[in-house]
């Protein structure tokens, strides 16, 4: 029996594959201010879009998606 697992991150399709779509949709989905979204759009990675998010961008993604 393996102990090793595969997971990655993504609702159907890669997650990060086009970083910018991600961006826009959770900025643009999302319940943020005009401010923060100003600064939201010079994220260059998901890390700096997940300061503003308080959250994994997965989990974003999956809350909008849900809602």
């Amino acid at each position: 029996m393996s102990m090793r697992s595969w997971t990655e991150d993504g609702f159907g399709f890669k997650l990060y594959d086009d970083f910018d779509k991600v961006k826009k949709f959770v900025i643009e989905n999302g319940k943020y201010d005009d401010e923060a979204k100003a600064e939201m759009y010079k994220c260059e990675d998901e890390y700096d879009l997940a300061e503003y998010t308080d959250d994994p961008i997965p989990w974003v993604v999956a809350g909008i998606i849900n809602d």
